[in-house]
């Protein structure tokens, strides 16, 4: 009877695909940050364009998705004005210093984050 005989590019390459795979599966997993079931963690950016006041608002927060049935998102800029936007971009009419405010909803529940904003 006649051994049988691998060669090491025949075993290592299936690994690495599964390797792969699985890498590709948990990152889109935890990229996405959902998690169906749990009230949401918000978490936002404020991004000032140095030419102007303009703040552009990233919404980062976990467990919610934009434009998922059941998911909102509200913005109070500080300045009287607000968005139900997922990623607003609002000008300040004056520089100065500003304090924003998101509030995040699933059907799971909700969650609010601020930031103090020193537009310039």
């Amino acid at each position: 009877m006649k051994p049988n005989r691998y060669s090491v590019a025949s075993i290592a390459i299936p690994i690495l695909v599964l390797i792969a795979i699985g890498f590709v599966f948990a990152c889109d997993v935890f990229e996405s940050g959902t998690d169906p079931g749990k009230a949401p963690l918000c978490r936002f950016e404020a991004r000032q364009n140095p030419l102007n006041l303009c703040v552009q608002f990233l919404n980062d927060s976990d467990n919610w998705i934009d434009n998922e049935a059941g998911h909102e998102a509200r913005w109070r800029f500080g300045d009287s004005n607000s968005s139900s936007d997922n990623d607003p971009l609002h000008c300040y009419a004056l520089a100065g210093s500003y304090t924003a405010d998101l509030e995040v909803t699933n059907p799971a529940g909700k969650d609010q984050c601020q930031q103090r904003l020193e537009v310039d």
